[in-house]
């Protein structure tokens, strides 16, 4: 009887410890970290409404000291009073860097006009292409909002090197707005 007991402790141990270090506990990732920790935890509920434009023209973007706006590629939607939605962001084009160097994308953000930090992931500097052969590239941002009219806006950044030229075309930017 009592080695029966021991083999029950021994399997109950084993078990117990495998789990303990195959399932990160949740306390390892916090819920809401700081808006400066770099990591940021979303989720949402059935999808709610969706947005998107596309273009198959090209837009240039020579140096220039700062972001600036891709013309037309602007989604608007309008979040009632007391509520939340998650915003779930899509932008593929075609992209190509002439002259070296990156070009960086961002999505910027408007909640009744009043501008709100950028979209997530953004850290300045996300390059969307680095190379002078045209190809498809695409990224994703996200964030919960509160109420009232959003309005998100691609740009994109031209840094360097001197000369060079970012061109954009055949672009899509789409919204999904979920619970």
């Amino acid at each position: 009887m009592r080695m029966r007991t021991r083999e029950n402790f021994a399997v109950t141990m084993t078990a117990l410890l495998t789990l303990t270090t195959m399932i990160p506990a949740r306390a390892q990732v916090p819920e809401n970290p700081s808006a400066n920790a770099g990591f940021f935890v979303h989720s949402g509920g059935a999808a709610k409404a969706k947005r998107a434009r596309t273009q198959t023209f090209p837009t240039n973007f020579p140096v220039f000291n700062g972001f600036r706006p891709l013309p037309l590629a602007t989604l608007s939607f309008v979040v009632p009073a007391n509520q939340s939605e998650l915003f779930n962001v899509a932008f593929s084009a075609e992209c190509s860097k002439l002259g070296g160097g990156p070009l960086n994308i961002a999505v910027f953000h408007t909640i009744n006009g009043v501008a709100q930090p950028p979209l997530e992931p953004f850290d300045g500097a996300q390059s969307f292409c680095s190379v002078p052969t045209p190809a498809t590239h695409s990224g994703l941002w996200v964030r919960r909002v509160g109420a009232g009219t959003h309005v998100l806006q691609v740009m994109f950044l031209n840094p360097g090197p001197a000369g060079s030229v970012g061109v954009i075309d055949d672009w899509t930017f789409e919204l999904v707005v979920y619970d």
